[in-house]
C-alpha cells in the first residue's frame, strides 16, 4: 500500500534558483518514483499529475536535469499496430543521495489544482513543511516571518502574501497571524492539522 508521504530532498526545496514550476514537477517525480528512484511517465501524464502544461513540463524537466536533481532517457517499444519501433514512456531517475536530508511531504498536496494552490504557493508550502518537519519538533509547528519566507523561497513579499492567503484555506494547515503585546504583527504560526499529523507521520 502506498504511503501517505514521500521523501523530497531538502536541497531541492531550498534551491531558489529553480523556477516554481520546476519545484512543482520535481515533487511530482519524487512522489511517483519507485524504491530505486525511477519514474516512468509520459509528458502528458506528468502534466496531469502536476497540474502543469505539457510545454511547461518539458521545460521543467530540462531545468531539473541541468541542476542534477534528475536524469532521464527516452524508451522505445515495438508497436504491433504500427509494425515498427515507437517511442515509449520516458524514464526519469531521481537523485536519492539526499546529501542534506529530506522532508516527508504529504501526497495530499497533489489533490489541489492551480486554482487552489498556485506554483509559487506550492513552493511556499514546501518550505513551510520543511520547517515544520525538522528533527526535534514533535509539535509539528513553526513560526516564520514574511521576510524569511521570501528569502528562503526566492518569492517577492507580495507573492508570499498571496501564497499565505491561499494556504489559509487548506485543511491540512492551520495558519495563524500572531500579534505582540503592543498589537503589532509578529511571525506567522504554521501548524499541521491533526488529521494530517496522524496520516503523514512515519
Amino acid at each position: 500500500m502506498r504511503q501517505n508521504t514521500f521523501k523530497l530532498p531538502n536541497d531541492l526545496i531550498d534551491d531558489t534558483s529553480l523556477s516554481y514550476t520546476a519545484r512543482r514537477l520535481a515533487a511530482t517525480l519524487f512522489a511517483h518514483r519507485n524504491a530505486l528512484g525511477c519514474c516512468h511517465k509520459t509528458y502528458e501524464q506528468l502534466a496531469q499529475l502536476s497540474h502543469l502544461s505539457v510545454a511547461t513540463v518539458r521545460k521543467a524537466v530540462r531545468e531539473l536535469s541541468a541542476r542534477g536533481y534528475i536524469s532521464f532517457r527516452t524508451t522505445r517499444r515495438c508497436s504491433e499496430k504500427l509494425g515498427r519501433v515507437v517511442y515509449g514512456k520516458t524514464e526519469y531517475q531521481c537523485d536519492l543521495s539526499f546529501r542534506h536530508g529530506y522532508t516527508m511531504i504529504p501526497r495530499e498536496i497533489f489533490r489541489l489544482d492551480k486554482s487552489a494552490l498556485s506554483d509559487s504557493a506550492f513552493s511556499v508550502l514546501l518550505y513551510i513543511l520543511r520547517s515544520i518537519r525538522v528533527k526535534g519538533n514533535p509539535a509539528l509547528r513553526t513560526y516564520s516571518s514574511i521576510s524569511k519566507i521570501s528569502e528562503r523561497t526566492g518569492a517577492a513579499h507580495s507573492t508570499v502574501c498571496l501564497a499565505l492567503r491561499a494556504l489559509k484555506q487548506l485543511p491540512m494547515l492551520v495558519v495563524q497571524l500572531c500579534r505582540k503585546v503592543n498589537g503589532a504583527f509578529a511571525k506567522t504560526s504554521f501548524y499541521l492539522s491533526h488529521v494530517l499529523h496522524a496520516a503523514g507521520e512515519q
